[in-house]
């Protein structure tokens, strides 16, 4: 027992370093990030890929595509100007490596708001669940938007809930920032509206100071998503035209569904409730689920301002992101709300080891077994296929150097990054090529022929395993060739003696449809 409570004496005192041991948990998210990233494979993501692409533009002086979300591009284009590269792939490699670095530098952020719900050496552990986090690790070495979402997003919630009222500008400014990173930056505005609410009694000195905070906050994002579309003859806030055409009765499909069945609003609205909620119980594995649900149960009984706004990010972001899952049943949707998943467990965690005597050494056995928890279901999750991805790579490459025209198909980010010379026009692609994809709820030869005519399309790219998922409508040609005369077969994947990427190219002879 002696030994014990050495040991737990120790530990108190190693404690009481904040700042080496904050250093120590950066580092410690770095490496398990540079571990698990696949270096030698492009990324898959054709976010990544189009917003990177964005960047590169915006570093040459072309803002033709500047937009709602050009946060992410015009924050990598500061680096492109300095780091110029030949070809995409280097690109692509920097933009993990920004996208790595931003992650990190959201930790110490995460452990100064950790630190206004619980005590400091809990903050730390709040600090540690935020860096093994398996999807948060996994997006930021794709090099997506969450990143900087998060770390702006978490900037403002620090200020929203401090006690002087001076911090509030700053809240209204970093919610701007987080809105031009991803539009469910909105969630953030209305917090700090609600929160302006719930500090200030007089009336009017919470009106005046909510006018005033919409006013920098619209000043902020006023070039992107005001001034811009206004000028480029666009709608501004296209994102909320989007939301109601998928939900309108006109329209009612669901954008996210694997066929063309038509559905009411309610049906859709319900069908991304459904999602929304499996998905946050697959981002509470493997970890969370456990102490999450018992922060909330000891919140409630000890709410104040600061569990109130907790509680009101966490609601609004729910309600916000189903209008999101009926035009994107995407999993990052949620992944913002995963910084204040990691606090409730905290919270749950510090209530927990009251009760016990050997508080800190089991914190460190907690934070071990977790650490290995997390690995083990990194390593097994995100268990890559390198050959197929190489091999899949590589005969984007062929297209690049073999063909010229327009081509359907889900191959646009293997060929374009392929590409002999970095060339980007005002639509993203080198002039040589197009491409175009039919969707996942195309489901007719003839309606896929219609769209076809429609964009002047010469060749089909149909790979095996992505029409298994998303394009079943290929499958029909497969299964009959014969069937389709004027789709000649030009080229099978087999003459590059791959062994995991299977893919034919088909050219479409339209004097031969025309006849039909």
């Amino acid at each position: 027992m002696q030994i014990i409570e050495l040991i737990d004496e120790k530990i108190e005192k190693i404690q009481s370093k904040t700042i080496i041991l904050l250093s120590i948990v950066i580092l410690l998210g770095l490496v398990i990030r540079l571990y698990f990233t696949p270096w030698d494979l492009p990324t898959n993501s054709s976010d990544s890929f189009i917003l990177m692409i964005e960047g590169i533009e915006f570093s040459q002086g072309d803002f033709t595509h500047l937009s709602h979300r050009s946060l992410w591009p015009l924050f990598l284009s500061g680096f492109f100007s300095i780091f110029r590269f030949e070809n995409y792939f280097e690109y692509m490699t920097l933009v993990r490596i920004i996208s790595i670095s931003v992650s990190l530098a959201t930790i110490p952020i995460i452990y100064l708001v950790s630190k206004e719900f619980v005590k400091e050496k809990y903050a730390l552990v709040a600090a540690i669940l935020f860096t093994i986090e398996s999807n948060l690790i996994e997006n930021s070495i794709f090099g997506q938007t969450e990143p900087l979402f998060i770390l702006f997003g978490l900037v403002s919630f620090y200020f929203i809930i401090q006690k002087n009222q001076r911090y509030q500008l700053l809240a209204f400014i970093f919610a701007g920032l987080a809105f031009d990173v991803r539009v469910n930056g909105i969630v953030l505005i209305l917090l700090v509206i609600f929160a302006l609410i719930l500090k200030i009694k007089n009336k009017k000195e919470s009106i005046k100071k909510i006018i005033f905070g919409i006013i920098i906050f619209s000043l902020i994002i006023g070039p992107t998503h005001i001034i811009q579309p206004i000028l480029q003859d666009e709608p501004i806030f296209p994102f909320i035209e989007t939301i109601s055409v998928t939900v309108s009765e006109d329209t009612k499909h669901y954008s996210t569904s694997e066929s063309s069945e038509k559905r009411s609003s309610i049906e859709i609205i319900f069908n991304a409730m459904k999602n929304e909620f499996s998905h946050i119980f697959r981002i509470s594995i493997p970890f969370l689920i456990i102490f999450f649900p018992i922060g909330i149960i000891i919140s409630l009984k000890n709410i104040d301002y600061k569990e109130k706004v907790l509680f009101s990010v966490i609601l609004i972001s729910l309600l916000v992101a189903i209008f999101q899952y009926t035009v994107s049943n995407e999993f990052r949707n949620l992944f913002f709300l995963i910084p204040f998943f990691c606090i409730f467990s905290v919270i749950g965690i510090e209530k927990f080891t009251q009760k016990i005597e050997i508080k800190n050494l089991f914190l460190i056995l907690l934070i071990a077994g977790l650490i290995l928890l997390s690995a083990n279901f990194l390593k097994e999750r995100y268990n890559i296929d390198k050959e197929y991805f190489l091999e899949k790579d590589n005969f984007g490459k062929y297209i690049s150097n073999n063909y010229e025209g327009n081509i359907s198909g889900n191959m646009r980010l293997e060929i374009i990054r392929n590409m002999s010379d970095l060339i980007i026009t005002s639509s993203h692609f080198n002039e040589k090529l197009a491409f175009f994809d039919p969707g996942i709820t195309m489901d007719s030869i003839p309606q896929l022929m219609k769209y076809s005519k429609e964009n002047t399309i010469n060749y089909l790219v149909i790979e095996e395993y992505v029409i298994q998922k998303h394009f079943p409508i290929f499958n029909k040609i497969l299964a009959d060739k014969n069937q389709y005369t004027y789709l000649e077969e030009i080229f099978d994947s087999k003459n590059l003696d791959y062994k995991k990427f299977k893919a034919k190219i088909f050219k479409i002879n339209w004097e031969l449809y025309n006849e039909l």
